[in-house]
């Protein structure tokens, strides 16, 4: 019989981190990667209504393309929330820099609040309501 090996959880196996800069990250030489950040509650209505689309980026991106000409700059921004999740979309980066480009021509500040005022366009309800 063989000697056995000697199994050691103390090894280390360095990974490469991926280079952010802002909401874009570089995925292949040609592709870039949009993150929008949303709470749980917009994340649940997105599975609710994603269920006709393959993927919730597909979906988004749906909703994106239909609705960003509905889409209004709001003199509040949408605050950052509690527990977020992540939408990640993966596009050539022509089409990503055609999105971002069209988000900063209407002025809004940032690509997420670009893409959460397209939803709140379509009908998802972004903010909580507070009750008084």
């Amino acid at each position: 019989m063989g000697k056995k090996k000697d199994l050691s959880f103390d090894t280390f196996v360095p990974v490469k981190p991926i280079q952010t800069t802002a909401h874009v990250e570089r995925v292949a030489a040609n592709v870039k990667r949009l993150v929008v950040d949303i709470s749980p509650a917009i994340h649940r209505q997105l599975v609710e209504r994603c269920i006709p689309f393959d993927t919730m980026k597909a979906y988004v991106l749906f909703i994106v393309n239909k609705q960003q000409h509905r889409a209004k700059v709001s003199s509040t921004p949408i605050p950052p929330m509690r527990g977020q999740k992540r939408v990640i979309i993966e596009l050539p980066e022509a089409e990503a820099d055609a999105l971002t480009d069209k988000a900063k021509e209407k002025g809004f500040p940032s690509f997420r609040e670009f893409v959460l005022r397209c939803l709140e366009a379509e009908g998802l309800e972004i903010e909580a309501k507070r009750s008084t």
